[in-house]
């Protein structure tokens, strides 16, 4: 299933107008938008494409985040890939985390939050 929010995460984090995107994949301004919005998909070439272009795997461009909630999930994703592209110190263990690290982290961040969202308050452990 392909994810939209990945997808604008990604390209924000790559600093790529949609314009820039689709100029790399060969789509229209409009196509990315149309992605980002979830209003269309793209084929399977395109997604290979897109990954392509974001430097990120196909996996984790159509992994699926796991909540029905997707405003909090991409209120999260934004808060937390903010923080992580101004920190460029960031490390793990001593070493510099590479840019796919640091998106890892944030994946896993959205992750832990939908978590949450399937628990609705209920105890981890019973």
């Amino acid at each position: 299933m392909f994810n939209h929010i990945r997808m604008k995460n990604a390209r924000q984090y790559r600093q790529l107008t949609q314009k820039q995107l689709g100029d790399l994949i060969g789509v229209s301004s409009s196509a990315i938008g149309m992605y980002e919005q979830h209003r269309r998909l793209p084929d399977a070439d395109t997604i290979s494409r897109l990954s392509d272009a974001l430097k990120i795997s196909t996996d984790w461009l159509c992994g699926d985040i796991g909540s029905d909630d997707m405003v909090m999930g991409e209120l999260i994703d934004r808060i937390y890939r903010k923080l992580l592209a101004e920190h460029d110190g960031i490390s793990f263990s001593g070493m510099p985390m590479s840019e796919g690290e640091k998106l890892m982290v944030v994946d896993a961040l959205l992750n832990g939050m939908s978590l949450i969202s399937v628990f609705k308050g209920e105890p981890l452990l019973a």
